[in-house]
Protein backbone atom coordinates (compact mmCIF):
# COMPACT_ATOMS: atom_id res chain seq x y z
CA UNK A 1 0.00 0.00 0.00
CA UNK A 2 3.03 2.11 0.12
CA UNK A 3 4.73 3.40 -3.12
CA UNK A 4 8.50 4.38 -2.25
CA UNK A 5 10.10 7.42 -4.06
CA UNK A 6 10.80 6.42 -7.25
CA UNK A 7 14.51 7.23 -9.37
CA UNK A 8 13.29 8.53 -12.84
CA UNK A 9 13.37 12.75 -13.45
CA UNK A 10 10.42 14.71 -12.48
CA UNK A 11 9.69 15.36 -16.24
CA UNK A 12 10.01 11.22 -17.37
CA UNK A 13 7.30 11.11 -14.18
CA UNK A 14 4.97 13.91 -15.37
CA UNK A 15 5.16 12.44 -19.03
CA UNK A 16 4.11 9.40 -17.76
CA UNK A 17 1.10 10.42 -15.81
CA UNK A 18 0.02 12.38 -19.02
CA UNK A 19 0.64 9.48 -21.16
CA UNK A 20 -1.79 7.49 -18.60
CA UNK A 21 -4.60 9.15 -19.01
CA UNK A 22 -5.07 8.66 -22.70
CA UNK A 23 -7.93 6.19 -23.78
CA UNK A 24 -7.85 2.31 -23.34
CA UNK A 25 -9.22 0.01 -25.93
CA UNK A 26 -12.03 -2.90 -25.19
CA UNK A 27 -14.72 -4.64 -26.31
CA UNK A 28 -18.18 -3.72 -27.14
CA UNK A 29 -20.70 -3.72 -24.41
CA UNK A 30 -24.15 -2.64 -23.81
CA UNK A 31 -25.12 0.96 -23.28
CA UNK A 32 -27.29 2.02 -20.65
CA UNK A 33 -31.41 2.63 -21.39
CA UNK A 34 -32.70 5.84 -22.46
CA UNK A 35 -33.96 5.86 -19.03
CA UNK A 36 -30.34 5.88 -17.38
CA UNK A 37 -29.22 8.65 -19.70
CA UNK A 38 -31.67 10.89 -19.13
CA UNK A 39 -31.04 10.41 -15.24
CA UNK A 40 -27.19 10.95 -16.00
CA UNK A 41 -28.08 14.11 -18.03
CA UNK A 42 -29.97 16.08 -15.02
CA UNK A 43 -27.38 14.53 -12.87
CA UNK A 44 -25.03 16.62 -15.22
CA UNK A 45 -27.04 19.90 -15.49
CA UNK A 46 -27.79 19.71 -11.72
CA UNK A 47 -24.03 20.00 -11.02
CA UNK A 48 -23.55 22.33 -13.95
CA UNK A 49 -26.48 24.74 -12.14
CA UNK A 50 -24.89 23.55 -8.41
CA UNK A 51 -21.00 24.30 -9.69
CA UNK A 52 -21.70 28.22 -10.95
CA UNK A 53 -23.95 29.21 -7.84
CA UNK A 54 -20.90 27.92 -5.65
CA UNK A 55 -18.30 29.38 -8.14
CA UNK A 56 -20.58 33.20 -8.13
CA UNK A 57 -20.76 32.83 -3.88
CA UNK A 58 -17.25 32.41 -3.55
CA UNK A 59 -16.42 35.09 -5.95
CA UNK A 60 -14.80 33.01 -8.71
CA UNK A 61 -14.98 31.56 -12.12
CA UNK A 62 -16.57 28.26 -12.47
CA UNK A 63 -13.56 25.61 -13.54
CA UNK A 64 -14.31 24.17 -17.02
CA UNK A 65 -13.78 20.87 -16.39
CA UNK A 66 -14.68 18.42 -19.49
CA UNK A 67 -18.04 17.14 -18.93
CA UNK A 68 -18.49 15.49 -22.70
CA UNK A 69 -21.81 15.81 -24.34
CA UNK A 70 -24.04 16.46 -21.03
CA UNK A 71 -25.91 13.37 -22.57
CA UNK A 72 -24.40 11.17 -20.14
CA UNK A 73 -22.58 11.32 -17.03
CA UNK A 74 -18.85 12.00 -16.82
CA UNK A 75 -16.79 10.23 -14.15
CA UNK A 76 -13.67 11.67 -14.47
CA UNK A 77 -12.67 15.69 -13.28
CA UNK A 78 -9.22 16.61 -14.10
CA UNK A 79 -8.01 20.07 -12.90
CA UNK A 80 -4.68 21.43 -14.47
CA UNK A 81 -3.35 24.77 -14.72
CA UNK A 82 -4.62 25.82 -18.28
CA UNK A 83 -7.97 25.98 -16.63
CA UNK A 84 -7.82 29.35 -15.17
CA UNK A 85 -5.42 31.76 -16.96
CA UNK A 86 -1.99 33.10 -14.81
CA UNK A 87 -2.87 36.42 -15.11
CA UNK A 88 -6.20 35.64 -13.71
CA UNK A 89 -4.24 34.24 -10.96
CA UNK A 90 -4.74 30.88 -11.43
CA UNK A 91 -6.80 28.17 -10.38
CA UNK A 92 -6.67 28.47 -6.20
CA UNK A 93 -8.58 26.87 -3.47
CA UNK A 94 -11.49 28.54 -3.54
CA UNK A 95 -12.16 26.93 -7.38
CA UNK A 96 -11.61 23.60 -6.03
CA UNK A 97 -14.30 24.68 -2.99
CA UNK A 98 -16.27 25.91 -5.49
CA UNK A 99 -16.09 22.54 -7.62
CA UNK A 100 -16.10 20.08 -5.09
CA UNK A 101 -19.69 22.55 -3.25
CA UNK A 102 -21.34 21.37 -6.80
CA UNK A 103 -20.53 17.96 -6.70
CA UNK A 104 -21.76 17.94 -3.17
CA UNK A 105 -24.86 20.15 -3.56
CA UNK A 106 -26.22 18.21 -6.63
CA UNK A 107 -25.22 15.14 -5.07
CA UNK A 108 -24.10 14.14 -8.10
CA UNK A 109 -23.53 10.15 -7.88
CA UNK A 110 -21.32 9.60 -10.68
CA UNK A 111 -18.00 10.83 -9.78
CA UNK A 112 -14.90 8.36 -9.85
CA UNK A 113 -11.69 9.92 -10.27
CA UNK A 114 -10.55 13.32 -9.11
CA UNK A 115 -7.45 14.04 -10.56
CA UNK A 116 -5.40 18.08 -9.97
CA UNK A 117 -2.43 18.27 -11.53
CA UNK A 118 0.39 21.35 -10.46
CA UNK A 119 -2.29 23.48 -9.10
CA UNK A 120 -1.49 25.53 -5.80
CA UNK A 121 -4.19 24.76 -3.85
CA UNK A 122 -2.37 23.72 -0.84
CA UNK A 123 -3.27 23.08 2.32
CA UNK A 124 -6.70 24.76 2.36
CA UNK A 125 -7.57 22.86 -0.76
CA UNK A 126 -6.94 19.47 0.81
CA UNK A 127 -9.40 20.56 3.60
CA UNK A 128 -12.04 21.23 1.19
CA UNK A 129 -11.44 17.86 -0.10
CA UNK A 130 -11.51 16.49 3.30
CA UNK A 131 -15.04 17.91 3.67
CA UNK A 132 -16.10 16.27 0.69
CA UNK A 133 -14.73 12.94 1.33
CA UNK A 134 -17.26 12.81 4.31
CA UNK A 135 -20.36 13.22 2.49
CA UNK A 136 -22.40 10.10 1.98
CA UNK A 137 -23.10 11.39 -1.64
CA UNK A 138 -19.09 11.05 -2.41
CA UNK A 139 -18.32 8.11 -4.87
CA UNK A 140 -14.62 8.93 -5.50
CA UNK A 141 -12.72 5.87 -5.85
CA UNK A 142 -9.11 7.38 -7.22
CA UNK A 143 -7.81 11.05 -5.78
CA UNK A 144 -4.42 12.74 -7.48
CA UNK A 145 -3.32 15.74 -5.67
CA UNK A 146 -0.11 15.57 -7.50
CA UNK A 147 2.09 19.20 -7.12
CA UNK A 148 -0.26 20.68 -5.41
CA UNK A 149 1.40 22.11 -2.51
CA UNK A 150 0.27 19.79 0.00
CA UNK A 151 1.84 20.18 3.06
CA UNK A 152 1.46 18.48 6.78
CA UNK A 153 -2.02 19.85 7.59
CA UNK A 154 -3.31 18.81 4.49
CA UNK A 155 -2.13 15.33 4.65
CA UNK A 156 -3.80 15.55 8.06
CA UNK A 157 -7.34 16.54 7.27
CA UNK A 158 -6.92 13.99 4.38
CA UNK A 159 -6.32 10.86 6.50
CA UNK A 160 -8.96 12.57 9.06
CA UNK A 161 -11.89 12.34 6.17
CA UNK A 162 -10.26 8.67 4.79
CA UNK A 163 -11.01 7.07 8.36
CA UNK A 164 -15.01 7.60 8.01
CA UNK A 165 -14.99 7.13 3.65
CA UNK A 166 -14.51 3.38 2.29
CA UNK A 167 -15.42 4.05 -1.58
CA UNK A 168 -11.59 5.96 -1.95
CA UNK A 169 -9.23 2.84 -3.21
CA UNK A 170 -6.07 5.13 -4.70
CA UNK A 171 -4.55 8.17 -3.27
CA UNK A 172 -1.50 9.79 -4.87
CA UNK A 173 0.05 12.66 -3.15
CA UNK A 174 3.33 13.15 -5.41
CA UNK A 175 5.13 15.84 -5.39
CA UNK A 176 4.28 17.32 -2.49
CA UNK A 177 6.78 18.24 0.03
CA UNK A 178 5.58 17.39 3.35
CA UNK A 179 7.90 15.36 4.12
CA UNK A 180 7.79 12.73 7.45
CA UNK A 181 6.14 14.62 9.19
CA UNK A 182 2.91 14.43 5.88
CA UNK A 183 3.44 10.99 5.88
CA UNK A 184 2.98 10.88 9.78
CA UNK A 185 -0.02 12.78 10.16
CA UNK A 186 -1.71 10.54 7.14
CA UNK A 187 -0.26 7.35 8.65
CA UNK A 188 -2.16 7.65 11.79
CA UNK A 189 -5.27 7.80 10.01
CA UNK A 190 -4.88 4.47 8.08
CA UNK A 191 -5.27 1.81 10.63
CA UNK A 192 -9.24 2.97 10.28
CA UNK A 193 -9.51 3.04 6.93
CA UNK A 194 -11.18 0.05 5.12
CA UNK A 195 -10.89 0.95 1.98
CA UNK A 196 -7.37 2.39 0.66
CA UNK A 197 -5.53 -0.17 -1.51
CA UNK A 198 -2.82 2.16 -3.62
CA UNK A 199 -0.81 5.02 -1.67
CA UNK A 200 1.82 6.86 -3.84
CA UNK A 201 4.38 9.00 -2.07
CA UNK A 202 6.55 9.98 -4.80
CA UNK A 203 9.31 13.45 -4.53
CA UNK A 204 7.65 13.77 -1.15
CA UNK A 205 10.84 14.60 0.48
CA UNK A 206 10.18 11.32 2.29
CA UNK A 207 13.36 9.22 4.16
CA UNK A 208 13.14 5.62 5.24
CA UNK A 209 11.69 6.54 8.44
CA UNK A 210 8.41 6.96 6.31
CA UNK A 211 8.40 3.25 4.92
CA UNK A 212 8.02 2.67 9.23
CA UNK A 213 5.39 4.97 9.84
CA UNK A 214 3.26 4.28 7.18
CA UNK A 215 3.84 0.43 7.53
CA UNK A 216 3.50 0.84 11.37
CA UNK A 217 -0.41 2.85 10.20
CA UNK A 218 -1.41 -0.55 7.34
CA UNK A 219 -0.09 -3.71 9.82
Amino acid sequence: RFTPVGHSSRRAYMAKKAKGKGGKGGGKSKGPSEEELAKQANAVKNFQKAHAASSQAHGVEPLGIATGTGEAAFGCAVVGPHLVAADKGGVTALHVRALLEGFSLSAYGYLQTLALWNVPIGDDGAAYLALYLRRRSCTLRSIELNDCGVGELGCKAIGGALEDNATVRCLQLDLNAFGDAGARALGASLPSNKGLTSLSMQYCGLTEAAGAILAGGVL
